[in-house]
């Protein structure tokens, strides 16, 4: 069927060439292709290459892959085995990864082409559709037998203990670790003696070890917080935690609980000593005791930096807060510094407790400054 349109009424049409016909495939009615018949009173629909009409005679669906061309009418001709997709319009093979040729029949030798696909060495097999790599001593194959990796033969330790392993592309050598040497016969590394070389690397006290050497102070001296020896001046004190009642485990010496009491005895009294005492290097905190908990206090200061220690640490003993001393992490109310049989408070004359840390010559008094530090004069 079609219908007449126009713009003039009925009565007005006068002749043929004021008549519109509209056809069928005005709405559109084909999803692709739409054809009329000469009158325009019937129409039919059709696909594009590629596709072929569906049974409602209007849209259209997409060839299966193994049809082309109009109508999908066509045959693929490719290997199915090989081919990655036949072109629905053309029908041109695709080939999948090692087959190529019109019709993806033919295998491609990757051993014969420039890309190298078998790196370090390694020999290339072709195989039908692929390759696989033939893999030298000191490689292993990977990536399913694709390709060629260096072995680390270093992370099995083939080396000797006095040896240092060097992974190298295909094998690995051995040389001496640092403080060991090769010998003329080619044997094993053995250890360097640093201490009786001529350039001796220590300053005072030097002792051999295996693969190195460690440096010491000799008595009197000890490290400074550069690692250079220097002079020392020691001194010792008591600290007293009445209020503390010591178990058994506290006391015995290297017990879990007498070195953690030790540590947290140091680590008040070297705090403080710190920020109070001029000179100061290190303290150390020992001999654990009842009555109610004693404990022995050795001080090393700096004899080489500074003169007059006796006057610092005597007043860095007045000035010491005991409130702060902690013992099990809990801080203790009453705790208190014996110098002797002394026992030293903020109000301790300095002089008086210079005499029992670091008297005077017979030929000095002992006077105290305006910071309130003691010192020795000459007599005059």
């Amino acid at each position: 069927m079609c219908r007449i349109e126009s713009s003039l009424g009925l009565s007005d049409l006068t002749t043929a060439s004021d008549i519109i016909y509209v056809g069928q495939c005005s709405n559109n009615p084909c999803e692709q292709n739409c054809k009329e018949n000469d009158l325009g009173t019937n129409f039919n629909c059709s696909c594009l290459p590629g596709f072929s009409l569906n049974n409602d005679g209007k849209t259209c669906g997409v060839c299966d892959s193994n049809h082309y061309g109009e109508g999908c009418a066509f045959i693929c001709a490719c290997n199915v085995n090989n081919t990655a997709m036949c072109d629905s319009v053309t029908g041109n093979c695709q080939c999948s990864t090692g087959w190529e040729g019109p019709t993806c029949d033919s295998d491609i030798n990757e051993c014969n082409s420039n890309l190298d696909f078998c790196k370090n060495a390694s020999n290339c097999i072709n195989t039908i559709g692929s390759f696989m790599c033939s893999c030298p001593k000191g490689f292993i194959n990977a990536t399913s037998g694709k390709a060629c990796e260096d072995i680390d033969e270093c992370l099995t330790n083939p080396c000797k203990a006095t040896e240092a392993c060097l992974n190298t592309n295909g094998s690995y050598s051995c040389s001496c670790k640092p403080g060991y040497q090769g010998t003329s016969s080619g044997g094993d590394c053995i250890d360097i003696d640093e201490c009786s070389s001529q350039s001796n690397p220590c300053a005072q006290t030097c002792s051999n070890v295996l693969g190195g050497y460690i440096c010491s102070c000799s008595d009197g001296y000890m490290f400074d917080q550069n690692k250079k020896c220097v002079s020392v001046f020691r001194r010792e004190f008591e600290i007293h935690y009445p209020s503390v009642s010591p178990s058994d485990n506290v006391l015995t010496l290297n017990s879990l609980e007498y070195n953690n009491t030790q540590g947290e005895i140091y680590n008040t009294i070297n705090r403080q000593l710190q920020l109070l005492a001029k000179g100061y290097l290190d303290c150390s905190a020992s001999n654990l005791r009842k009555g109610s908990l004693v404990a022995t206090i050795t001080v090393n200061m700096n004899k080489d930096a500074y003169t007059n220690l006796g006057g610092y640490l005597t007043k860095a003993l007045t000035m010491m807060n005991m409130s702060e001393l902690t013992i099990n992490e809990t801080r203790q109310p009453e705790a208190y510094i014996f110098v002797k049989s002394l026992r030293v408070q903020r109000d301790t004359p300095q002089c008086d407790l210079r005499a029992l840390i670091d008297p005077c010559e017979s030929n000095e008094n002992c006077n105290v400054d305006d910071e309130g530090i003691s010192y020795c004069q000459i007599q005059m």
